[in-house]
């Protein structure tokens, strides 16, 4: 019981590692295209709203990069710290999700086309990239996506005219189109990890093997040499600690007088 429970927090100790290490990117381009988006709506946007905007994607993103931070520091040995950090990193892509999600009703141009496709164009570039970066994790890669998307949708399909309502159904198929590859990579991903420790369990089971079959072969050339018993008993012990350091000085030898125990060193 306790192998399979060791077996499923090293494969989400993995799967935490997967998410953290794609936040770096994903974060530095999130400031990047938030600043761009800030940018090019400055004469449409309030300046400050846009100001107000912006100071809260960077102060999010300074958060989660302190979650980062946190993560490579810890030593992620129980189950409990694990699903912390996981619980964490799934409220820090939410209020990312929800604050980007925001532009699709402040910074929405109704009364121009060319600002209303650089902003769709922005949105889709960010739900994507969050469906590739968070895919270890289907939860934050839903979440991130549904939250950036839905208000865009939203404001879509209440807009007069049918090409609004064209564009809304095509974001809402495009929404789903996002959750199902997300499962599918999701499905690669985690299979990939399992493989990985399976490869890295064997790996180290066949070391091990190999180890004990040179150690018999080393203990039957004693023999045939005729060692003395003490000398082979030394030597073994002496390997047995060279493979196995955590049990330096545990083995105790019984002394030739036969009335006190001694170890090899």
């Amino acid at each position: 019981m306790s192998t399979v429970i060791d077996k499923q927090t090293a494969i989400d100790v993995a799967r935490l590692r997967e998410l953290f290490s794609n936040s770096k990117s994903a974060l530095i381009t999130s400031t990047l295209l938030a600043f761009l988006l800030a940018f090019v709506e400055r004469g449409e946007v309030s300046t400050s709203v846009i100001i107000a905007w912006f100071s809260l994607i960077v102060l999010v993103n300074l958060m989660r990069a302190v979650l980062i931070i946190a993560f490579q520091r810890s030593k992620m040995d129980d189950h409990l710290s694990i699903k912390n950090q996981l619980v964490q990193f799934r409220c820090g892509v939410l209020i990312a999700g929800v604050v980007w999600g925001s532009v699709g009703f402040l910074f929405f141009p109704f009364n121009d086309q060319h600002h209303q496709m650089f902003l769709i164009f922005i949105i889709a570039g960010i739900s994507a990239g969050g469906m590739i970066s968070y895919s270890a994790d289907i939860i934050s890669a839903v979440t991130y996506s549904i939250s950036i998307l839905t208000p865009l949708i939203i404001n879509l399909f209440i807009q007069t005219g049918s090409l609004s309502l064209v564009m809304g159904a095509s974001a809402l198929l495009y929404l789903g189109f996002i959750i199902m590859n997300s499962r599918q990579i999701n499905f690669r991903l985690n299979e990939n990890i399992v493989l990985s420790l399976d490869a890295l369990e064997k790996e180290t089971e066949v070391r091990h093997h190999a180890n004990n079959l040179e150690l018999n072969n080393q203990i039957l050339s004693y023999i045939n040499q005729n060692m003395p018993l003490p000398y082979i008993i030394k030597e073994l012990v002496l390997r047995v600690e060279a493979l196995h350091p955590s049990m330096i000085c545990s083995i105790l030898l019984v002394a030739q007088n036969g009335k006190s125990l001694h170890t090899v060193a």
